[in-house]
């Protein structure tokens, strides 16, 4: 979603002939609040289904995670991610 030459909102949407999934979204600091983080998650999900896929998987991260339940999606499981002493050094 842009407002004129600057990008404020974006999700992704990867396609299979099972599945959708959406796993990346994110908006910019200055967009918070105007509701284009549940518009552009919203119209990821429209291509998805318009692409026929029976089934739609995704993933949120903690701050993200109460847009998603807000649109009704469901929690049905959580992970953890660990990144190792070498990465956390760089």
């Amino acid at each position: 979603i842009y407002r004129r030459d600057r990008a404020l909102a974006v999700a992704s949407v990867f396609l299979s002939a099972h599945a959708g999934g959406l796993q990346w979204s994110g908006i910019r600091d200055e967009a918070r609040g105007l509701g284009l983080a549940r518009h552009a998650i919203a119209r990821a999900t429209e291509v998805a289904v318009a692409a026929g896929s029976p089934l739609i998987v995704t993933q949120a991260s903690r701050r993200g995670t109460p847009v998603w339940t807000g649109m009704g999606l469901q929690r049905i499981s959580a992970y953890h991610r660990f990144l190792s002493p070498a990465v956390l050094a760089r």
